[in-house]
């Protein structure tokens, strides 16, 4: 991971990438579409893969308590993280899928009422 040096009041915004994509090919076509990429970074010599797990529209909210001067996050359970690691008990945003014609707004908005329960792990 490249990490830059910027000052502690430097904006914090997206940025464009030096990339070159050599290929891609489709590993599995399913209720989505898995595909892997054959890239070259900047800074690198060699191809290198990276899998891509085409998921389709998601919506997050970062939560603000103004009143506390924090930020709301959750805790969910995800089971990659869980068996790459251990650490399957994640500290995450409000986030999720968009269902088809339905508005990114109205996904996250009982998310955060329920504090998103509908995962197997605790949650808050």
């Amino acid at each position: 991971m490249t990490r830059l040096a910027q000052p502690a009041d430097a904006p914090v915004a997206d940025d464009r990438a030096d990339v070159v994509i050599s290929g891609c090919e489709v590993l599995a076509e399913g209720f989505r579409r898995y595909e892997r990429f054959h890239v070259i970074r900047g800074n690198e010599n060699a191809l290198r893969p990276i899998d891509v797990l085409r998921s389709g529209a998601a919506a997050a909210v970062l939560p603000v308590d103004l009143g506390r001067d924090e930020v709301v996050l959750l805790r969910q359970f995800r089971l990659a993280a869980h068996l790459a690691n251990g650490n399957g008990n994640l500290v995450e945003i409000v986030a999720g899928h968009v269902e088809l014609n339905e508005p990114a707004r109205r996904d996250c908005a009982p998310r955060m009422r329920r504090g998103d329960r509908r995962g197997p792990g605790p949650a808050g």
